[in-house]
């Protein structure tokens, strides 16, 4: 029969619409039973935004909306909800373990002040995966940075890297004459497994622990190690289907917009402005553009494109080519070249996208070009033709190169001919066959071309690819021979 003589409650969170934790928290609470409540009289209790319940457990209603500030939001949830009718008279003891950290074997957590479990790694934080006491030391936990926690969730305030952990070290601190620390001996006190194992059997192969911790395999329960920027493997959560990221070591949250099949721009909860992109294929994420819902005040790319009286049917798959890219922070500068035929002009006007400018300007193909490029924004400038078409990843495959090639200013490539005639016309791939072959004739098909701004572009010396004799003043003419 259990002593009644203390009640004691044991908190754990499993919110996100992500089942992982939920389902975490069902595999291990048979052990938690077993080895926290031994005979004491113990009410468990779970904050989940889940329907499903699970047996010995009372379920409490939480909002999803606290994802991805659970971790620093367990106490003020906890406080909360004892705050309700005094709910805080009901126990003489209150604990909170993670989701995904269960108790290996008895131990005498009741006779102490407090307990936390003292990490391995620092000398300074509080173990957030489990800790507890009596009331009056929990409610000065909750009390002593309520306001501040509460502060950062209202006004969804970036979350520094472990931030719960700190304030667990400063309430430590302030308290350690009562409190209990549990060294957190990897070989000693934590029994690491991953989270696929038969854990009874890992328990019987290698002996119990105070503590269980899994060790998450990848590709399993969404999370997994996703490769950065600067090349260095991050542990993540992705989640597609919820269309969400969350970078377990720096605790950024980032929503998920698809680009394409594979594709995925993230909008970082701490820094939105990074343009990053993740492969869910590679699991790697790129330095790549904002998704045109998100495009922003400078785009990336600046496509430069004059027509002059070009039909309508040409025009019109021109340019609905470029709109479709799978690459969308482009501005589209279209320079009207001085056309006596206004039907194509006259249709543009009519598109509703923001990311068109039409230019008016006197016949001069050049000139025109020119002024396209003065006023351009991005960092790259791609050209275009008015009676051409881009292939569908032109952009992105442009971009990449750009990106990954910093000593390269000018790129092009390869083109396929339609219409009456058939063929994939093959230029140079090589920088010394390229620079050779200019001599003789112009190796870049100019509406394939991409240029690093910055480099090519000084001032109003405005490299274009020519096949005039006449040079224009601030214009660097580069001899070009149409076959």
């Amino acid at each position: 029969m259990k002593n009644k003589e203390n009640k004691i409650a044991l908190f754990t969170l499993a919110v996100g619409e992500d089942p992982v934790y939920f389902n975490s928290v069902r595999r291990y609470f048979p052990y938690n039973r077993e080895n926290f409540g031994q005979d004491k009289n113990v009410d468990y209790f779970l904050f989940t935004d889940r329907d499903e319940s699970i047996d010995g457990i009372c379920n409490i209603p939480c909002q999803t909306s606290v994802w991805p500030y659970t971790a620093l939001l367990k106490n003020n949830i906890i406080a909360d909800y004892l705050n309700i009718e005094d709910r805080w008279n009901k126990y003489s003891h209150i604990f909170f373990i993670d989701a995904d950290f269960a108790i290996g074997e008895s131990y005498d957590f009741f006779s102490h002040g407090f307990v936390m479990t003292k990490p391995f790694w620092n000398e300074k934080i509080g173990g957030g995966g489990f800790y507890g006491g009596k009331i009056k030391y929990f409610k000065k936990l909750c009390s002593l940075f309520y306001n501040e926690i509460q502060y950062i969730y209202e006004n969804k305030l970036p979350l520094p890297h472990d931030l719960d952990e700190f304030y667990m070290g400063l309430f430590r601190e302030r308290y350690k004459e009562e409190i209990h620390l549990i060294n957190m001996n990897q070989k000693s006190n934590t029994l690491i497994f991953y989270d696929n194992e038969d854990l009874d059997e890992k328990i019987r192969q290698t002996g119990k622990r105070l503590f269980m911790q899994p060790y998450k395999s990848e590709g399993r329960a969404n999370k997994t190690f996703v490769t950065d920027v600067s090349g260095n493997r991050q542990e993540c959560i992705v989640n597609i289907e919820e269309q969400y990221i969350f970078n377990n070591c720096n605790y950024d949250f980032g929503r998920l917009f698809p680009l394409d099949s594979t594709h995925y721009r993230i909008l970082w909860s701490k820094q939105p402005e990074r343009r990053e992109v993740l492969n869910i294929e590679t699991l790697k994420i790129s330095k790549q553009p904002a998704g045109f819902d998100s495009l922003q005040k400078s785009p990336v790319i600046s496509i430069v494109m004059s027509t002059y009286n070009t039909p309508l049917e040409y025009l019109k798959e021109s340019v609905e080519s470029v709109l479709k890219q799978t690459f969308t922070d482009f501005e589209f500068l279209i320079i009207n070249d001085g056309s006596t035929e206004t039907g194509g002009i006259e249709w543009l006007k009519t598109i509703q996208d923001e990311r068109i400018l039409l230019i008016r300007n006197q016949h001069d193909f050049i000139d025109s070009l020119n002024k396209g490029i003065k006023k351009s924004r991005g960092e790259y400038i791609a050209r275009m033709d008015a009676d051409d078409i881009m292939m569908p990843n032109r952009l992105q495959v442009q971009y990449d190169f750009m990106e990954e090639h910093p000593e390269i200013d000018i790129c092009g490539s390869w083109m396929e001919t339609f219409g009456n005639r058939s063929d994939t016309i093959r230029q140079h791939t090589k920088h010394k066959e390229i620079v050779a072959s200019l001599l003789l004739y112009n190796s870049m098909s100019h509406p394939s071309v991409m240029l690093r701004k910055a480099s090519v572009c000084k001032n109003v010396d405005y490299f274009l690819f020519t096949d005039r004799d006449e040079s224009v003043d601030g214009i660097c003419n580069i001899p070009c021979q149409y076959p």
